[in-house]
Protein backbone atom coordinates (compact mmCIF):
# COMPACT_ATOMS: atom_id res chain seq x y z
CA UNK A 1 0.00 0.00 0.00
CA UNK A 2 2.44 2.17 0.74
CA UNK A 3 6.17 0.41 -0.74
CA UNK A 4 6.67 -1.11 2.61
CA UNK A 5 6.60 1.73 5.11
CA UNK A 6 3.85 -0.07 7.18
CA UNK A 7 4.14 -4.06 8.12
CA UNK A 8 0.71 -6.05 8.80
CA UNK A 9 1.47 -9.31 10.43
CA UNK A 10 -0.43 -11.90 8.36
CA UNK A 11 -0.49 -15.57 9.84
CA UNK A 12 -4.38 -16.99 9.24
CA UNK A 13 -3.27 -20.45 10.51
CA UNK A 14 0.69 -20.35 10.06
CA UNK A 15 2.63 -21.06 13.35
CA UNK A 16 5.46 -18.93 14.24
CA UNK A 17 8.34 -20.21 12.15
CA UNK A 18 10.88 -18.51 10.15
CA UNK A 19 9.70 -18.78 6.20
CA UNK A 20 12.65 -19.68 4.19
CA UNK A 21 11.14 -19.36 1.02
CA UNK A 22 8.49 -17.43 -1.32
CA UNK A 23 7.56 -18.47 -4.56
CA UNK A 24 4.47 -17.19 -6.86
CA UNK A 25 2.31 -19.45 -8.72
CA UNK A 26 1.40 -17.29 -12.01
CA UNK A 27 -1.53 -18.88 -13.23
CA UNK A 28 -3.90 -19.55 -10.15
CA UNK A 29 -1.87 -16.32 -8.35
CA UNK A 30 -1.15 -18.30 -5.64
CA UNK A 31 1.62 -17.39 -2.89
CA UNK A 32 3.72 -20.19 -1.96
CA UNK A 33 5.83 -20.36 1.14
CA UNK A 34 8.66 -22.59 2.73
CA UNK A 35 9.25 -22.83 6.04
CA UNK A 36 12.25 -24.04 7.92
CA UNK A 37 10.20 -26.82 9.57
CA UNK A 38 10.24 -27.97 6.11
CA UNK A 39 6.13 -27.24 5.44
CA UNK A 40 4.23 -25.31 2.65
CA UNK A 41 1.66 -23.17 3.16
CA UNK A 42 -0.63 -21.71 -0.15
CA UNK A 43 -2.03 -18.17 0.02
CA UNK A 44 -4.76 -19.02 -2.53
CA UNK A 45 -5.58 -16.06 -5.05
CA UNK A 46 -3.83 -12.76 -3.35
CA UNK A 47 -5.05 -10.93 -6.56
CA UNK A 48 -6.94 -8.85 -5.07
CA UNK A 49 -4.39 -7.16 -3.08
CA UNK A 50 -3.20 -6.02 -6.20
CA UNK A 51 -6.39 -3.65 -6.63
CA UNK A 52 -6.16 -1.78 -3.30
CA UNK A 53 -4.81 1.04 -1.74
CA UNK A 54 -5.34 3.35 1.12
CA UNK A 55 -7.97 5.26 -0.75
CA UNK A 56 -9.89 2.40 -2.34
CA UNK A 57 -10.20 0.89 1.50
CA UNK A 58 -12.26 3.83 2.32
CA UNK A 59 -14.99 2.10 0.74
CA UNK A 60 -16.95 -1.28 0.10
CA UNK A 61 -14.78 -3.50 -2.49
CA UNK A 62 -15.86 -6.29 -4.52
CA UNK A 63 -13.13 -7.89 -6.87
CA UNK A 64 -13.25 -10.37 -9.65
CA UNK A 65 -12.75 -14.15 -9.10
CA UNK A 66 -10.48 -15.89 -10.80
CA UNK A 67 -12.27 -18.84 -12.97
CA UNK A 68 -14.05 -21.83 -10.87
CA UNK A 69 -12.86 -25.22 -11.56
CA UNK A 70 -15.69 -28.31 -11.88
CA UNK A 71 -14.46 -31.46 -10.33
CA UNK A 72 -14.86 -33.74 -7.63
CA UNK A 73 -12.88 -33.46 -4.93
CA UNK A 74 -11.30 -35.95 -2.92
CA UNK A 75 -11.86 -36.28 0.93
CA UNK A 76 -8.99 -34.16 2.83
CA UNK A 77 -7.05 -35.67 5.59
CA UNK A 78 -6.29 -39.64 7.28
CA UNK A 79 -8.19 -42.51 5.43
CA UNK A 80 -8.89 -45.44 6.79
CA UNK A 81 -5.27 -46.42 6.28
CA UNK A 82 -4.51 -44.24 9.13
CA UNK A 83 -1.31 -42.22 9.32
CA UNK A 84 0.44 -43.86 5.99
CA UNK A 85 -2.10 -41.74 3.80
CA UNK A 86 -2.67 -38.40 4.61
CA UNK A 87 -3.97 -35.70 1.84
CA UNK A 88 -3.47 -32.14 2.73
CA UNK A 89 -6.28 -29.64 2.98
CA UNK A 90 -7.44 -28.46 -0.22
CA UNK A 91 -8.85 -24.90 -0.48
CA UNK A 92 -12.48 -24.81 -0.25
CA UNK A 93 -14.42 -26.39 -3.74
CA UNK A 94 -16.02 -23.52 -6.19
CA UNK A 95 -15.69 -20.32 -6.98
CA UNK A 96 -13.70 -18.60 -4.56
CA UNK A 97 -15.73 -14.92 -4.20
CA UNK A 98 -13.60 -12.37 -1.61
CA UNK A 99 -14.97 -8.83 -1.36
CA UNK A 100 -13.90 -6.10 1.64
CA UNK A 101 -16.41 -4.38 3.80
CA UNK A 102 -15.14 -1.27 5.44
CA UNK A 103 -18.10 -0.56 7.88
CA UNK A 104 -17.90 -1.49 10.79
CA UNK A 105 -21.95 -2.72 11.64
CA UNK A 106 -22.61 -3.30 15.46
CA UNK A 107 -25.43 -4.59 17.25
CA UNK A 108 -26.95 -2.92 20.29
CA UNK A 109 -25.16 -5.49 22.50
CA UNK A 110 -22.13 -4.72 21.22
CA UNK A 111 -21.94 -0.88 21.10
CA UNK A 112 -23.25 -1.83 24.66
CA UNK A 113 -20.63 -3.53 25.74
CA UNK A 114 -18.25 -1.44 23.82
CA UNK A 115 -18.95 1.28 25.86
CA UNK A 116 -19.01 -0.67 29.19
CA UNK A 117 -15.52 -1.77 28.40
CA UNK A 118 -13.83 2.03 28.19
CA UNK A 119 -16.23 2.43 31.23
CA UNK A 120 -14.03 -0.13 32.93
CA UNK A 121 -10.93 1.59 32.07
CA UNK A 122 -11.90 4.38 33.63
CA UNK A 123 -13.27 2.93 36.78
CA UNK A 124 -16.38 4.02 35.79
CA UNK A 125 -19.51 3.05 37.32
CA UNK A 126 -21.51 1.05 34.09
CA UNK A 127 -25.19 2.78 34.57
CA UNK A 128 -28.03 -0.01 33.83
CA UNK A 129 -29.38 0.04 30.05
CA UNK A 130 -33.44 -0.07 31.12
CA UNK A 131 -35.66 -3.41 30.06
CA UNK A 132 -36.57 -1.87 27.21
CA UNK A 133 -33.49 -1.42 26.01
CA UNK A 134 -32.56 -4.96 26.92
CA UNK A 135 -35.53 -6.36 25.11
CA UNK A 136 -34.46 -4.34 21.86
CA UNK A 137 -31.25 -6.13 22.44
CA UNK A 138 -32.88 -9.88 22.70
CA UNK A 139 -35.04 -9.28 19.55
CA UNK A 140 -32.60 -7.63 17.47
CA UNK A 141 -30.71 -9.56 14.16
CA UNK A 142 -26.93 -9.78 13.61
CA UNK A 143 -25.85 -8.13 10.29
CA UNK A 144 -25.27 -10.71 8.02
CA UNK A 145 -23.88 -10.81 4.58
CA UNK A 146 -25.93 -11.88 1.24
CA UNK A 147 -24.52 -13.66 -1.65
CA UNK A 148 -26.86 -13.92 -5.00
CA UNK A 149 -25.37 -16.45 -7.62
CA UNK A 150 -27.22 -15.58 -11.44
CA UNK A 151 -26.21 -17.76 -14.84
CA UNK A 152 -25.59 -15.42 -18.19
CA UNK A 153 -29.11 -14.78 -19.00
CA UNK A 154 -29.47 -13.21 -15.51
CA UNK A 155 -31.72 -16.06 -14.06
CA UNK A 156 -31.45 -16.92 -10.45
CA UNK A 157 -29.45 -19.81 -9.62
CA UNK A 158 -28.84 -19.53 -5.68
CA UNK A 159 -28.72 -17.43 -2.62
CA UNK A 160 -26.75 -17.79 0.36
CA UNK A 161 -25.54 -15.70 3.55
CA UNK A 162 -22.48 -15.61 5.74
CA UNK A 163 -21.91 -13.39 9.06
CA UNK A 164 -21.35 -10.08 8.64
CA UNK A 165 -17.46 -8.71 9.03
CA UNK A 166 -15.61 -5.91 8.66
CA UNK A 167 -12.44 -6.15 6.28
CA UNK A 168 -11.47 -8.59 3.49
CA UNK A 169 -14.44 -11.60 2.98
CA UNK A 170 -13.82 -14.30 1.20
CA UNK A 171 -16.57 -17.17 0.45
CA UNK A 172 -17.21 -20.12 -1.86
CA UNK A 173 -19.97 -20.87 -3.51
CA UNK A 174 -19.90 -24.73 -4.44
CA UNK A 175 -21.33 -24.63 -7.56
CA UNK A 176 -24.49 -26.31 -7.11
CA UNK A 177 -28.28 -25.32 -7.24
CA UNK A 178 -31.28 -26.74 -5.58
CA UNK A 179 -33.84 -28.86 -8.15
CA UNK A 180 -36.98 -27.10 -7.68
CA UNK A 181 -39.25 -27.90 -5.68
CA UNK A 182 -42.45 -27.19 -3.29
CA UNK A 183 -42.50 -24.95 -0.05
CA UNK A 184 -45.04 -26.07 2.35
CA UNK A 185 -46.01 -22.28 3.46
CA UNK A 186 -45.35 -22.24 7.46
CA UNK A 187 -42.81 -24.08 6.86
CA UNK A 188 -38.66 -22.81 8.01
CA UNK A 189 -37.94 -24.71 4.32
CA UNK A 190 -37.52 -28.11 3.47
CA UNK A 191 -34.73 -30.75 1.74
CA UNK A 192 -33.75 -30.55 -2.02
CA UNK A 193 -31.50 -31.97 -3.55
CA UNK A 194 -28.55 -30.19 -5.38
CA UNK A 195 -26.90 -30.42 -9.22
CA UNK A 196 -24.05 -29.50 -10.49
CA UNK A 197 -24.48 -26.37 -12.65
CA UNK A 198 -23.30 -26.31 -16.35
CA UNK A 199 -19.84 -24.76 -17.43
CA UNK A 200 -20.35 -21.15 -18.69
CA UNK A 201 -20.47 -17.07 -17.42
CA UNK A 202 -22.29 -16.16 -14.18
CA UNK A 203 -22.64 -13.73 -11.75
CA UNK A 204 -22.76 -12.72 -8.22
CA UNK A 205 -23.86 -9.90 -6.47
CA UNK A 206 -23.07 -9.16 -2.51
CA UNK A 207 -25.33 -7.11 -0.01
CA UNK A 208 -25.27 -6.48 4.01
CA UNK A 209 -28.15 -6.88 5.56
CA UNK A 210 -28.95 -5.19 8.43
CA UNK A 211 -32.04 -3.67 10.92
CA UNK A 212 -34.39 -4.56 8.15
CA UNK A 213 -32.47 -2.59 5.41
CA UNK A 214 -30.63 -4.74 2.44
CA UNK A 215 -28.15 -2.74 0.93
CA UNK A 216 -25.82 -3.81 -2.31
CA UNK A 217 -22.26 -3.80 -2.17
CA UNK A 218 -21.65 -4.44 -5.34
CA UNK A 219 -21.16 -7.39 -8.46
CA UNK A 220 -18.92 -9.48 -10.86
CA UNK A 221 -18.59 -11.84 -13.22
CA UNK A 222 -16.73 -15.34 -12.72
CA UNK A 223 -16.90 -18.28 -15.26
CA UNK A 224 -17.40 -21.77 -14.18
CA UNK A 225 -15.36 -24.68 -16.49
CA UNK A 226 -14.81 -28.38 -16.00
CA UNK A 227 -11.44 -29.35 -15.47
CA UNK A 228 -11.85 -32.69 -17.65
CA UNK A 229 -13.97 -33.95 -19.61
CA UNK A 230 -15.54 -37.72 -18.68
CA UNK A 231 -13.27 -40.90 -18.67
CA UNK A 232 -16.07 -42.76 -20.29
CA UNK A 233 -18.55 -41.95 -22.79
CA UNK A 234 -22.48 -41.94 -22.00
CA UNK A 235 -24.74 -42.26 -24.52
CA UNK A 236 -27.51 -40.62 -22.21
CA UNK A 237 -25.21 -37.46 -21.22
CA UNK A 238 -26.69 -35.71 -24.11
CA UNK A 239 -30.24 -36.34 -22.07
CA UNK A 240 -29.13 -34.43 -18.62
CA UNK A 241 -30.76 -31.23 -19.03
CA UNK A 242 -33.90 -32.97 -20.18
CA UNK A 243 -33.28 -35.52 -17.26
CA UNK A 244 -32.94 -32.57 -14.62
CA UNK A 245 -35.82 -31.20 -15.39
CA UNK A 246 -38.20 -34.48 -15.45
CA UNK A 247 -36.16 -35.12 -12.12
CA UNK A 248 -37.53 -31.83 -11.01
CA UNK A 249 -41.21 -31.74 -11.91
CA UNK A 250 -41.26 -35.54 -10.45
CA UNK A 251 -40.25 -33.88 -7.14
CA UNK A 252 -42.56 -31.44 -7.18
CA UNK A 253 -45.70 -33.79 -8.20
CA UNK A 254 -44.45 -36.18 -5.58
CA UNK A 255 -44.27 -33.74 -2.59
CA UNK A 256 -47.32 -32.04 -3.44
CA UNK A 257 -49.29 -35.61 -3.24
CA UNK A 258 -47.34 -36.68 -0.34
CA UNK A 259 -48.40 -33.01 1.42
CA UNK A 260 -52.34 -33.45 0.46
CA UNK A 261 -52.26 -37.29 1.70
CA UNK A 262 -50.20 -35.94 5.43
CA UNK A 263 -52.99 -33.15 5.73
CA UNK A 264 -55.55 -35.67 5.66
CA UNK A 265 -54.06 -38.10 8.28
CA UNK A 266 -53.68 -34.87 10.70
CA UNK A 267 -57.25 -34.04 9.86
CA UNK A 268 -58.28 -37.66 10.24
CA UNK A 269 -56.76 -37.85 14.10
CA UNK A 270 -58.68 -34.54 15.18
CA UNK A 271 -62.18 -35.76 13.74
CA UNK A 272 -61.37 -39.16 16.13
CA UNK A 273 -62.15 -36.40 18.92
CA UNK A 274 -65.04 -34.82 17.23
CA UNK A 275 -67.22 -38.42 16.93
CA UNK A 276 -67.64 -38.80 20.82
CA UNK A 277 -69.72 -35.17 20.34
CA UNK A 278 -72.31 -36.72 17.46
CA UNK A 279 -75.25 -38.34 17.55
CA UNK A 280 -74.47 -40.72 15.67
CA UNK A 281 -71.44 -42.34 16.83
CA UNK A 282 -71.65 -45.82 15.59
CA UNK A 283 -72.01 -44.72 11.94
CA UNK A 284 -69.21 -42.44 12.45
CA UNK A 285 -66.72 -44.55 14.15
CA UNK A 286 -67.20 -47.39 11.44
CA UNK A 287 -66.30 -44.84 9.06
CA UNK A 288 -63.55 -43.29 10.93
CA UNK A 289 -62.03 -46.71 11.17
CA UNK A 290 -62.68 -46.94 7.15
CA UNK A 291 -60.83 -43.90 6.51
CA UNK A 292 -58.21 -45.27 9.09
CA UNK A 293 -57.55 -48.65 7.18
CA UNK A 294 -57.43 -46.60 3.77
CA UNK A 295 -54.75 -44.38 5.40
CA UNK A 296 -52.64 -47.40 6.44
CA UNK A 297 -52.93 -49.23 3.35
CA UNK A 298 -51.52 -45.93 1.58
CA UNK A 299 -48.64 -45.32 3.94
CA UNK A 300 -47.35 -48.89 3.57
CA UNK A 301 -47.78 -48.10 -0.38
CA UNK A 302 -45.75 -44.72 0.31
CA UNK A 303 -43.08 -45.84 2.69
CA UNK A 304 -42.93 -49.48 3.35
CA UNK A 305 -44.23 -52.05 5.53
CA UNK A 306 -43.31 -50.76 9.38
CA UNK A 307 -42.80 -54.19 10.77
CA UNK A 308 -40.21 -55.18 8.19
CA UNK A 309 -38.81 -52.36 8.49
CA UNK A 310 -38.49 -52.68 12.13
CA UNK A 311 -36.47 -55.86 11.89
CA UNK A 312 -34.64 -54.66 8.78
CA UNK A 313 -36.30 -57.39 6.36
CA UNK A 314 -36.08 -56.61 2.91
CA UNK A 315 -38.98 -54.47 1.20
CA UNK A 316 -40.37 -53.27 -1.78
CA UNK A 317 -38.76 -50.08 -2.87
CA UNK A 318 -40.39 -46.74 -1.59
CA UNK A 319 -40.76 -43.83 -4.15
CA UNK A 320 -38.48 -41.98 -1.91
CA UNK A 321 -35.73 -44.69 -2.61
CA UNK A 322 -37.02 -45.01 -6.42
CA UNK A 323 -36.11 -41.03 -6.54
CA UNK A 324 -33.08 -41.34 -4.10
CA UNK A 325 -31.02 -43.79 -6.90
CA UNK A 326 -32.53 -41.19 -10.08
CA UNK A 327 -31.09 -38.58 -8.47
CA UNK A 328 -27.54 -39.96 -7.89
CA UNK A 329 -27.53 -39.55 -11.57
CA UNK A 330 -27.02 -35.82 -12.24
CA UNK A 331 -23.75 -35.47 -9.71
CA UNK A 332 -21.20 -37.36 -12.08
CA UNK A 333 -19.57 -36.42 -14.43
CA UNK A 334 -20.77 -39.48 -16.43
CA UNK A 335 -24.55 -38.54 -16.30
CA UNK A 336 -27.67 -40.04 -15.77
CA UNK A 337 -27.27 -44.06 -16.01
CA UNK A 338 -30.17 -46.33 -17.96
CA UNK A 339 -30.66 -47.72 -14.03
CA UNK A 340 -31.52 -44.62 -13.12
CA UNK A 341 -33.83 -43.20 -15.67
CA UNK A 342 -35.84 -46.47 -15.08
CA UNK A 343 -35.88 -45.64 -11.46
CA UNK A 344 -36.93 -42.34 -12.27
CA UNK A 345 -39.80 -43.51 -14.53
CA UNK A 346 -41.01 -46.33 -11.75
CA UNK A 347 -41.05 -43.58 -9.51
CA UNK A 348 -43.42 -41.71 -11.75
CA UNK A 349 -45.73 -44.59 -12.43
CA UNK A 350 -46.02 -45.11 -8.54
CA UNK A 351 -46.21 -41.23 -7.32
CA UNK A 352 -49.17 -41.38 -10.08
CA UNK A 353 -50.90 -45.13 -8.54
CA UNK A 354 -50.27 -43.02 -4.92
CA UNK A 355 -52.41 -40.01 -6.49
CA UNK A 356 -55.19 -42.16 -7.73
CA UNK A 357 -55.07 -44.14 -4.35
CA UNK A 358 -55.33 -40.32 -2.79
CA UNK A 359 -58.28 -39.34 -4.65
CA UNK A 360 -60.34 -42.31 -3.33
CA UNK A 361 -59.28 -41.48 0.28
CA UNK A 362 -60.58 -37.30 -0.04
CA UNK A 363 -63.84 -38.69 -1.46
CA UNK A 364 -64.17 -40.68 1.69
CA UNK A 365 -62.30 -38.15 4.52
CA UNK A 366 -64.30 -35.01 3.00
CA UNK A 367 -67.79 -37.12 2.73
CA UNK A 368 -66.92 -37.79 6.35
CA UNK A 369 -65.69 -34.57 7.95
CA UNK A 370 -68.38 -32.58 6.01
CA UNK A 371 -70.87 -34.78 8.21
CA UNK A 372 -69.42 -34.44 11.70
CA UNK A 373 -68.77 -30.28 10.48
CA UNK A 374 -72.45 -29.82 9.89
CA UNK A 375 -73.63 -31.29 12.74
CA UNK A 376 -70.94 -30.03 15.27
CA UNK A 377 -71.03 -26.32 13.19
CA UNK A 378 -71.56 -24.18 16.18
CA UNK A 379 -69.11 -25.99 18.34
CA UNK A 380 -66.20 -25.55 15.92
CA UNK A 381 -63.81 -23.07 16.50
CA UNK A 382 -61.89 -22.24 12.71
Amino acid sequence: LNGGNNWIKFSNGIPTISIRDLAIQKRENDLIAATFGRGFYVLDDYSSLRFISPESLKNNLVFSPRKALQYSPIRSGSTSQGSNTYYAKNPDYGAMLTFYLNDELLTRKQKREKAEKELVKSNSDIPFPGWSELDKEVNESSPKTVIEIFDSSNIFIDRFSVPYKKGFNRVSWDLTRDIESNVVSGSSGSYSPSVRVSPGKYSFNVYTEFNGKVNKIGSKFFEVERIRTGVLSNPNLDQIEAFIVELENTYKNYTTVNHKFNKIKRSNKSIASLISKTSNYKLYVENYNQIKEMINTIDVFVSGNKSKKDIREKDIETISERLSVAVRGINSSYGPTSMQISSLNKAKYLIAEFDNMLKELSLEFNKLRNQIEGELESLILD
